[in-house]
């Protein structure tokens, strides 16, 4: 018998429409009730899952589990514990936006790119960075002239771990990507 089934979400367990089927929830909940652990991976971060944990009867609950950041953090639900983290410092997010800038690519339709959300931002910067402010905002995908498709999702944060540290104190940092 199987311990533990770990399974991909996006355009694997959810489909494009964005949902999971009746079937699929069927056979996990049975799965579940039997002692086999069902662990959501997925490249995005832990508080954008919730919906899916819910629906899944899996959500805050003790010994279970979601990989997510693309192997990144692992997480049990039950409160949220964060059982293993590794990120990435500000001088590699640097170094790979730098990259970004030199590379020419062709940019997707539209409607393959999917929100983050607003909300899912400000989670995940509240987790991470634990500022005293916090702003954030999406604007839906568009293509405008030449075919270039994007999106838009920004936050702010301010005290907390925010920004980077010079000679021990922490000084404001804007990054700005644009691909």
């Amino acid at each position: 018998m199987y311990k533990i089934i770990v399974c991909d979400l996006d355009e694997t367990l959810i489909s494009r429409d964005r949902t999971i089927s009746r079937e699929n929830i069927e056979a996990i909940r049975k799965a579940t009730e039997a002692g086999v652990k069902f662990v959501p991976c997925t490249g995005r971060g832990y508080n954008s899952v919730h919906n899916t944990t819910s629906q899944l009867g899996l959500f805050d609950q003790k010994d279970q589990y979601v990989i997510s950041y693309n192997g990144g953090a692992i997480t049990e639900n039950k409160d949220e514990k964060q059982l293993y983290f590794q990120g990435i410092t500000f001088e590699e997010a640097e170094a790979i936006v730098n990259c970004f800038k030199k590379m020419k690519f062709m940019a997707p339709p539209s409607n393959g790119l999917i929100p983050i959300g607003s909300e899912q931002i400000e989670k995940g910067m509240k987790q991470i960075l634990k500022p005293e402010f916090i702003a954030t905002l999406t604007r839906k995908p568009v293509t405008y002239g030449g075919g270039v498709s994007f999106i838009i999702e920004a936050g702010i944060a301010y005290g907390g771990d925010s920004g980077r540290v010079v000679n021990e104190q922490r000084k404001s940092v804007i990054i700005r990507l644009k691909l």
